[in-house]
């Protein structure tokens, strides 16, 4: 390897103070090379590689995220209060992942809602009213939920999945 890098500073026949300016533009070049790659990753550039991953991987992707989302759903079908709260905080991840991964900005669900119009998602609305009762779960201890409750937000984030093609 140190042979390579010998023959290419002192390949060409050239006066000795041209090595030094090789030398230079090699480290400089290196550096050049460090920063763009620092760069693209924190300026997020390549969010397009898991879309890619996907579209050739999808069926395979579909049926496992099917598979999560009929255990979830099937949460429902226990009588329990803490079985729907389960069901909701669930669906609203699987929403808020599938969000993150199209690059919507924010650190919640609601927060990347905000950036979508109903042209893009059509039940916008009830999806806002879905991410506030999960949120009434999570920082609100006492907070109860019915089947109904339940129900609504998880048909409603399913309905948005579908529009999004997540299954």
């Amino acid at each position: 390897m140190y042979d390579y890098i010998i023959d290419f500073l002192t390949g060409i026949e050239a006066p000795g103070w041209l090595i030094y300016y090789k030398i230079i533009a090699s480290f400089f070049g290196a550096i050049l090379l460090l920063v763009t790659i620092i760069l693209i990753k924190r300026a997020n550039a390549l969010w397009w590689l898991p879309v890619v991953k996907d579209s050739i991987l999808g069926p395979k992707t579909s049926k496992k995220i099917a598979n999560k989302w009929e255990k979830t759903v099937k949460r429902l079908e226990n009588d329990d209060e803490d079985s729907f709260k389960l069901a909701i905080i669930e669906s609203c991840e699987f929403l808020d992942n599938i969000l993150k991964g199209i690059g919507l900005p924010g650190k919640e669900i609601d927060e990347r809602l905000s950036h979508l119009t109903p042209v893009q998602l059509s039940n916008i609305d009830e999806l806002a009213r879905a991410a506030e009762i999960r949120n009434s779960i999570i920082y609100n201890a006492g907070f109860k939920v019915t089947k109904k409750e339940a129900e609504f937000v998880v048909g409603t984030i399913e309905k948005s999945l579908k529009e999004l093609q997540a299954f």
